[in-house]
């Protein structure tokens, strides 16, 4: 097959974008002495790209709306409002309305906004080739 033959498409490098994400939520989390987890797992990283393409799609949306995603995704999963984060249980505390949140938590959403623009910028679509 030539190049002419060949589909193009335009795709991210998402599994990189997500863990720049993950590792900027991390650092916050360390300078506000927070609890965090180094190696994000399947769920962080399905989160993340959830909030990603919400950033992505929505370029002017505040922490707000980032956060209104969030609760709308986590309660799609069964997730509730509990006092603490038990991914077990699957409760979490911060599974209410963003106005509610302590300022520490509204600061780490709107660090997950900046990262997540900052993501996209770092890593932009590229075409790929595919044979097919």
């Amino acid at each position: 097959m030539n190049v002419d033959e060949r589909a193009s498409a335009n795709t991210r490098d998402w599994d990189a974008i997500c863990r720049f994400v993950h590792q900027c939520w991390v650092s916050f989390q360390l300078g506000a002495g927070q609890p965090y987890n180094a190696e994000p797992d399947e769920e962080d990283l399905r989160s993340n790209r959830t909030g990603v393409e919400f950033v992505q799609n929505h370029p002017d949306a505040g922490p707000s709306a980032q956060h209104d995603l969030w609760i709308a995704t986590r309660l799609a999963d069964g997730w509730a409002c509990g006092p603490i984060k038990d991914k077990e249980k699957k409760t979490h505390p911060d599974l209410v309305p963003f106005e509610s949140l302590p300022a520490s938590e509204q600061a780490k959403d709107a660090c997950f906004l900046l990262a997540a623009k900052l993501a996209l910028r770092l890593f932009p679509e590229r075409e790929v080739w595919s044979d097919e």
